[in-house]
């Protein structure tokens, strides 16, 4: 991989825009820039708004093998709906 094509160097390249005009966004904050890393993906519909639709997060204090945190958010809701900490491998 191409350090330009590296996700920490452009993170928000790559949108999927959906059969209705909408679109998903990502976008990487790595180590150097936050102290918890993770991916957000956003959902930006066709007027341009956007909200945020999921998260995955690395979480350095948690407990050993529970650092991993994914999370979806709901439209009707603040926080998130789902939110699994997945053990490391």
């Amino acid at each position: 991989m191409d350090s330009k094509d590296h996700p920490t160097e452009n993170p928000t390249a790559c949108p999927l825009t959906l059969l209705d005009g909408s679109a998903l966004q990502v976008e990487v904050y790595g180590a150097s820039k936050t102290t918890y890393p993770c991916i957000n993906v956003g959902l930006i519909a066709v007027d341009g708004a956007r909200n945020q639709a999921c998260f995955v997060e690395h979480n350095p204090d948690k407990d050993p093998g529970h650092e991993l945190c994914i999370g979806v958010y709901c439209a009707d809701r603040d926080d998130t709906v789902c939110c699994d900490r997945q053990r490391g491998r």
